[in-house]
């Protein structure tokens, strides 16, 4: 006989607004209903329910992405919260009569933070790492530690009412149990990396290059490139000071000079692209120092749809990923899956937490540079482009790497003990 008692999730997503963490969010819905009817319901007939808490901006296009059966059991709430204090006192007050509002079974929170005292099972699923390392964004000293702190004991906080504590790489465990002061058992953590992008799943499922009709001049100048032999250099990212965008630049500069290899550097932002932090300025400050031959090899693409993005992985020659801090590093897993070679920092210090994440996705699967050399990073993208077959091995262990991965054992990590 059939429970019609829904066994409740409520997701709180209610700060995403990144690319990466929508497209992470939107195979991770899906999945969560299929891992809960396999693994945590009593009755594999009991009904499913998903309250999600999202961003007013983000509900039609996961309308659009979902599928009819995840959708059918999924209920919308747009809310995003104004600042940091809102945040805070949501998550701790409001946020735990929902669920017991909803009569919740489960609380997956999948914005870095949540309440202390959830009032059922709760899951933390973490995306953000600036918080334990010394990044610091570009503002004003007291501004900077506070904010900082504030984020810090909040994640700090949401552990110690989490029951399941998800990572994507494993250097940040021992970073979190240290901010709490070792209180919850090391069972409690996991690191697991998710699976394949639906969205790019399909668009690679041919051969053909498709992309939304917006971008479609741009692929199409894309495509040219490629038919004359151009290399292009991708680097999706968004502005913020820890992306490394004027490394990448004094890099791509130091290239221009010493290799006669045609390439173009591809980025996903412009002059229009809001920053995360402050940092734009002091970037296209560098860019108006380059010369006028190396500024020409820079394309500034701006933020693409998921399936015109799939197209730009495509017809990428390299993926060039100088970012110093990542929790995850969606870009990566996009690369690997798309078999396109990955240039990426390296970790110098054995328990750094910077530029460890790259090493932790990839694997073997990628060249490492040292940081703080852009004449190194230079001299590796041409040697590479020099070396077809050493690129195509590289696509190979990045196939290979992400065979590895499914999203089934990602959801079944997170939700393990919880």
């Amino acid at each position: 006989m059939q429970n019609s008692t829904p066994y409740t999730v409520v997701v709180n997503a209610a700060v995403i607004s990144s690319e990466g963490g929508v497209r992470l969010l939107t195979p991770l819905l899906a999945q969560l209903k299929k891992t809960i009817a396999k693994s945590l319901v009593n009755s594999p007939r009991q009904p499913c329910k998903i309250v999600l808490y999202l961003n007013p901006k983000l509900v039609s296009r996961l309308q659009s992405e979902l599928d009819s059966s995840t959708q059918e059991c999924l209920t919308f709430i747009p809310y995003r919260p104004p600042n940091m204090l809102i945040r805070f006192l949501w998550e701790q007050c409001v946020l735990p009569f929902s669920v017991k509002k909803h009569q919740a079974n489960l609380l997956f929170s999948f914005a870095n933070t949540g309440p202390i005292f959830p009032g059922c099972r709760q899951i933390l699923y973490l995306q953000q790492s600036l918080p334990y390392t010394s990044f610091l964004p570009q503002r004003k000293r007291f501004r900077r530690r506070l904010f900082k702190w504030l984020y810090y004991w909040q994640i700090a906080l949401t552990q110690l009412g989490s029951s399941r504590i998800v990572v994507p790489t494993p250097w940040l465990i021992d970073p979190l149990r240290r901010s709490v002061g070792y209180l919850k058992p090391e069972a409690t953590y996991v690191a697991s990396l998710p699976g394949p992008i639906p969205q790019f799943e399909k668009s690679t499922a041919s051969s053909e290059v498709q992309a939304e009709p917006s971008d479609k001049k741009l692929l199409d100048q894309l495509q040219e490139y490629r038919n004359a032999r151009v290399q292009l250099l991708l680097y999706p990212c968004f502005l913020a000071p820890y992306k490394n965008i004027p490394f990448l630049l004094d890099a791509i500069e130091h290239l221009a000079r010493q290799s006669s290899i045609p390439f173009k550097l591809l980025l996903t932002f412009d002059q229009s692209t809001p920053e995360y932090f402050p940092c734009k300025t002091e970037i296209f400050s560098r860019y108006s120092q380059l010369s006028q031959e190396v500024q020409d090899r820079i394309v500034f693409m701006g933020t693409l749809a998921p399936q015109s993005m799939s197209a730009v992985y495509q017809l990428a020659t390299l993926l060039v990923f100088p970012s110093l801090v990542e929790t995850l590093g969606v870009p990566l897993l996009e690369a690997l899956h798309h078999k396109l070679p990955v240039v990426a920092l390296q970790s110098e210090k054995p328990n750094a937490t910077e530029a460890a994440f790259a090493q932790a996705v990839c694997g073997d699967a990628a060249v490492y540079v040292p940081p703080e050399m852009p004449e190194t990073l230079a001299e590796t993208i041409a040697e590479l482009l020099q070396n077809p077959s050493r690129l195509e091995q590289l696509g190979q262990l990045g196939a290979e790497r992400m065979g590895m991965l499914h999203w089934d054992k990602h959801l079944r990590d997170c939700i393990a003990g919880s």
